[in-house]
């Protein structure tokens, strides 16, 4: 593995507690929204702690206690996210990380091997795009520098990012992997999540059942 390579940090954004996975509320009360939303970040920050290609993990956001242990706390200044992640990437320049992979905190079937296929990707790619189960949506973006191009994460974030990969006039790679690209948001997914993500997700089941 190269040595920038081997310098790249992930940064892990956060909504703010009350904020996240709003579209669930029709089955799952507060509470369980905010333990899904930890859960699925404590995942899938373990997740990067376990690939050696992975020199840091940051979580941007306004939440400090919801943090996993051993990751860095980058505060979310209350902008929109493509502007906070701007503004994360030039502390990273700042700091001389080589490159910045972001992913979201809601894949909780996301494996070392999927990062290990997007740090392979960056070896011919500055760009490397994975997109989430709709094939719109972003669900991970590795920029090599980390300033390289402005990102675009929102709604139809996959063509914007890789038009903007192409205004920039550099090379972009899209990895499609269904585990990387399976992000939680609709209430149809709570089902998958609860059969297929172990006992951590077991508190789903009663949620669940009380809106059968």
């Amino acid at each position: 593995m190269s040595e920038t390579l081997a310098e790249t940090h992930a940064l892990v954004p956060l909504k703010e507690p009350g904020l996240g996975k709003t579209r669930l509320g029709s089955v799952l009360p507060a509470a369980e929204r905010e333990q899904l939303v930890v859960t699925m970040l404590e995942d899938v920050t373990a997740c990067l702690a376990r690939v050696a290609g992975i020199r840091s993990v940051s979580v941007l956001t306004r939440a400090a206690a919801w943090v996993p242990r051993g990751c860095l706390h980058v505060p979310d200044r209350g902008g929109d996210l493509n502007s906070e992640i701007a503004a994360a990437a030039r502390a990273f320049e700042s700091a001389g990380v080589g490159a910045m992979l972001v992913l979201p905190a809601d894949i909780p079937f996301i494996t070392p091997e999927d990062i290990l296929t997007l740090l392979g990707a960056a070896r011919d790619a500055p760009v490397v795009v994975a997109p989430d189960w709709a094939q719109s949506g972003t669900n991970a973006l590795l920029l090599t520098p980390p300033r390289l191009m402005a990102t675009h994460f929102g709604p139809g974030s996959l063509a914007a990012h890789e038009a903007a990969a192409r205004a920039a006039r550099v090379r972009w790679q899209l990895v499609s992997r269904a585990t990387l690209g399976l992000d939680i948001d609709e209430p149809q997914q709570l089902e998958m999540l609860l059969e297929r993500g172990g006992p951590r997700y077991g508190f789903l089941a009663r949620a669940l059942r009380q809106v059968s």
